[in-house]
């Protein structure tokens, strides 16, 4: 009969009353499991969060039910998937044969056409022009003509790079293991050993040690006279230019004009420039002095044996310290011992000594005293792999060491090596507060942006540079504007769009853009005007396997949204997109979840924006998080947030919260965070909103007047109202 026949269309399913559900109910509901929605055959497997769609020979095909959707070719003939069978040992044979070759053809090509390593500058323009804000007509077909909607399938992250990425301790292989080989390769052969017995007489063997010591210690002396030459010529070619150069103030501004940003501040400051006078008048009285005589007074008091200590790898910390305390005044000395200390693995205990022994001053007080380059890479090499402790930090800025090494980069700006170091060292000294305002002082910011800009090719050099930023930015918000106002952003938005594969300098320049623009609106407008919200969407795309890169992404799109204009052009140009897939992609990383929320969080307060996460699958999203990390309280905090601003004014979002199982996760967040007044104070706010006729008997379930009343008992100023109404 017809009844029958509609029963058996729409199912018997009841509602939690007991009576039938209408079509439009039972339509929800199948959708809801996973069911089709005409015949009520199972087309999807439930997972914990996700519905995965199955297959079922002759009657589901992924997801798709055959029965009522049947797949149709030109003769009108339904197409079946195939019976499937395992894999016989003959076709696993075939298979792997297959792949080998695959293989090989792939070597050869690869062997014969090797791929490019030249990526494409990109765009570097840096005017600050205003973004203009598109009309409402043409962000709604931007969105359409966008791609149909993200998939978001979780991805196999990469590996985590590491958790202390600001930290720098480049500590390069020394060559004194090479150099000994070298001179035991060159000595003397020995004389054979007696044949008449097969061994070496105890004492012959003592006079065998002793010669073959004598003749390396002679070949070291004759390899230090040898270097030491190479010392006295490069000086005395130095000195010949200096007589003949312009006044020492006018030489220094010279080199700083070389490569400088556009948005450079008011130059190099007093302080340094009397610095820097010193060094060149002192170098002016020495070619005074023939280069023979002069040769004579730095020739090298050192022992052979004292050498053998600086140049053996295995030498102690404190050998190497009294060495350079009994010979501050040997420049060839304190050379080897910087090379010496830069190799070391030194713990915090063994830093500290050093710094109390006066270790780091007499390299301080080198570097001033020896203008040479070799010697000034060195020495910032050596306080590179001293500075990772906050005493050694505050060591160097009381002894004048960042000036020494502000120096060392102005004047020897073509060296990339000794720029590599010096940028190191300053990422390590201004990760102390005391050592931040030293910097400014001595003009560190805009010496930092010049050196970027004149090497933006080498990514080791805009790296630490951005990390050297990050430091600087991380407490002041006066440094922060400095940093701005000098080209410091832009410089690490180039580094970006130039370096878009190295996916550690895209990290570390994130980071220094989220502190750039922290607590600082005028920065917030600067980012975006040289291109940084394009430039940080694009590495999180690029990179997003990265959890890092996601997190420091997710985070540095946070602070950029609390600009209006900055909302809507994160939401036109794929911001949420791309947040909304990190969230899925590393829903197993409480970093990447927490920030991401409070992106969500910021950028939801722009009506358009709120529809575009919701139709992202923003709400899943959410919810899916919370339930992951219930033991985070940020993560339940940030999204019960984002939970609340979508459910505000918008009775859509309001149903598809519940039926997301939201009510659930913010549950278990109130208990789970039962002391915690933020997450209480934004579960009532959330569940104040949701509070509407549909949505309301599923509260009632889920008990959720009982653990408002709590949370009113407990923070009755943030929650009682809430509760009450």
């Amino acid at each position: 009969s017809f009844l029958s026949n509609t029963m058996n269309q729409l199912g018997v399913d009841f509602t939690d009353t007991g009576s039938v559900m209408t079509k439009e109910e039972l339509r929800r509901h199948r959708l809801k499991r996973g069911f089709c929605v005409d015949c009520g055959r199972k087309c999807y497997q439930k997972k914990l969060f996700k519905l995965v769609p199955i297959t079922e020979h002759g009657r589901v095909l992924g997801g798709r039910c055959l029965g009522c959707r049947p797949l149709v070719v030109e003769s009108n003939a339904t197409v079946l998937p195939a019976e499937v069978s395992s894999a016989r040992p003959s076709d696993m044979a075939r298979f792997q044969q297959s792949n080998r070759r695959l293989n090989s053809r792939t070597n050869s090509i690869n062997r014969n056409h090797p791929p490019s390593t030249n990526e494409p500058p990109g765009n570097g323009n840096s005017d600050q022009v205003p973004i203009k804000r598109s009309t409402s007509d043409n962000r709604t077909n931007n969105r359409a003509s966008k791609m149909e909607r993200m998939s978001f399938s979780k991805q196999p992250s990469t590996p985590d790079i590491g958790n202390n990425r600001d930290q720098i301790n480049v500590a390069p292989a020394s060559n004194s293991c090479n150099d000994m080989k070298q001179a035991i390769r060159e000595s003397e052969p020995m004389p054979p050993p007696d044949p008449s017995n097969g061994s070496i007489d105890p004492f012959y063997s003592k006079i065998l040690a002793k010669s073959a010591s004598k003749r390396i210690a002679e070949n070291f002396r004759l390899r230090k006279e040898e270097k030491q030459r190479s010392y006295d010529k490069e000086e005395a070619i130095a000195e010949v230019g200096e007589e003949v150069v312009e006044d020492s103030s006018e030489q220094i501004n010279r080199l700083l004009s070389q490569g400088e940003s556009n948005q450079r501040g008011n130059g190099i400051s007093r302080n340094f420039k009397q610095s820097s006078s010193r060094s060149i008048s002192n170098a002016s009285y020495d070619s005074s002095t023939s280069s023979d005589n002069k040769s004579a007074q730095q020739r090298s008091t050192l022992q052979d044996e004292d050498l053998l200590i600086l140049q053996d790898q295995d030498s102690s910390y404190k050998d190497v310290l009294r060495i350079m305390k009994e010979h501050k005044e040997d420049k060839f000395c304190l050379d080897e011992a910087f090379q010496s200390i830069a190799t070391m693995e030194l713990n915090k205990v063994e830093q500290e000594f050093i710094s109390h022994e006066g270790g780091i001053k007499i390299i301080i007080d080198g570097m001033q005293e020896f203008p040479n380059e070799t010697f000034q890479k060195n020495g910032c090499r050596a306080l590179v792999n001293l500075t990772e402790c906050k005493e050694c930090q505050s060591q160097v800025g009381k002894c004048g060491g960042i000036d020494s090494i502000l120096n060392a980069m102005v004047l020897n700006m073509d060296n990339q090596e000794l720029q590599d170091n010096a940028l190191a060292a300053l990422s390590n000294i201004a990760s102390l507060e005391e050592n931040q305002e030293l910097l400014v002082n001595n003009g560190g910011v805009e010496k930092i942006v010049t050196v970027m800009s004149a090497h933006t090719e080498n990514v080791h050099i805009v790296e630490k540079g951005c990390v050297a930023l990050t430091n600087l930015a991380s407490n002041n918000n006066i440094i922060k504007e400095q940093i701005a106002s000098s080209g410091g952003a832009e410089a690490v938005v180039i580094a970006m769009v130039l370096h878009p594969n190295d996916v550690e300098l895209q990290y570390k320049a994130l980071r220094a853009l989220r502190n750039i623009c922290a607590s600082v609106d005028g920065n917030k407008v600067v980012v975006a005007n040289v291109g940084g919200l394009d430039a940080i969407i694009s590495g999180m795309q690029l990179h997003r396997n990265d959890a890092l890169v996601q997190e420091a992404g997710a985070w540095t799109l946070s602070n950029l949204a609390v600009n209006p204009n900055n909302k809507q052009v994160i939401g036109e140009i794929g911001g949420i997109d791309v947040i909304i897939r990190a969230m899925w992609v590393h829903s197993e990383h409480t970093g990447v979840q927490e920030w991401a929320c409070r992106a969500l969080w910021t950028l939801s307060v722009d009506p358009e924006n709120k529809l575009i996460v919701a139709e992202a699958g923003g709400i899943p999203a959410i919810v899916n998080a919370m339930q992951a990390h219930s033991g985070s309280a940020a993560v339940q905090e940030k999204g019960c947030g984002v939970l609340a601003n979508l459910a505000a004014n918008n009775d859509n979002n309001k149903v598809l919260i519940v039926e997301e199982e939201a009510l659930d996760a913010i549950s278990m967040a109130m208990v789970l965070h039962s002391d915690d007044e933020k997450v209480q104070e934004r579960a009532c706010t959330v569940l104040r909103k949701l509070a509407f006729g549909p949505n309301l008997q599923p509260m009632q379930a889920a008990n959720i007047a009982e653990l408002m009343e709590m949370a009113s008992v407990k923070f009755p100023e943030l929650c009682r109202e809430k509760a009450e109404s």
